[in-house]
């Protein structure tokens, strides 16, 4: 890029007034000042935050719901398992012997947070840590014969909640959600 001389700019920011009063007075005639003045007043109520119509809010809430009744319904039937630990479990039985840190990116919580959460599965029989063949600095984590035989009940309790929570919305509606979701995730990441 090339530089330019501090003179010619200041000449340069001497003539924007006029050109932007130019542009100014050739979109007035273009606008419609019922629609900007409209458009201003629905920008202005977004910045009154309403925690009912914000989506993070919304999201946070029925995350919150989900896994605390999930938690609760694990109890009732005689499983000692956390949402949290749901979710890592999944993984296992879709995969077992996967390590600490596919678990912390499938489950999407932080490495510290999934060895506090893989300590209660040891305690609960669940699952053992074991050395990886491949890679002796690696441990593995594998399902024991209990964290197998509580798979079948364990999902069907999570997909009886899920079909509870998503009566009355049609599939199409879910998918559109699923979609909506998933593109602020990628905008997030």
């Amino acid at each position: 890029m090339k530089s330019i001389h501090p003179l010619q700019f200041r000449r340069r920011c001497r003539r924007l007034p006029a050109i932007l009063k130019g542009l100014f007075s050739i979109f007035q005639k273009s606008i419609d000042f019922g629609q900007i003045k409209l458009y201003m007043q629905l920008t202005m109520e977004r910045f009154l935050y309403d925690r009912s119509q914000s989506l993070g809010h919304l999201t946070n809430v029925v995350a919150r719901s989900l896994n605390s009744r999930l938690a609760k319904r694990f109890t009732q039937a005689g499983i000692d398992l956390t949402a949290e630990q749901f979710g890592a479990m999944l993984l296992l039985w879709n995969e077992d012997g996967r390590n600490q840190q596919e678990i912390a990116r499938g489950v999407a919580i932080e490495k510290s947070t999934v060895s506090r959460l893989i300590d209660g599965l040891e305690k609960h029989g669940l699952a053992v840590r074991t050395q990886d063949p491949a890679d002796s600095r690696q441990k593995l984590i594998v399902l024991t014969d209990k964290g197998r035989e509580i798979r079948d009940e364990s999902v069907q309790i999570a997909h009886s909640l899920l079909n509870e929570a998503q009566s009355g919305i049609t599939d199409a509606e879910l998918f559109l959600c699923r979609d909506v979701l998933g593109r602020m995730l990628r905008n997030l990441k």
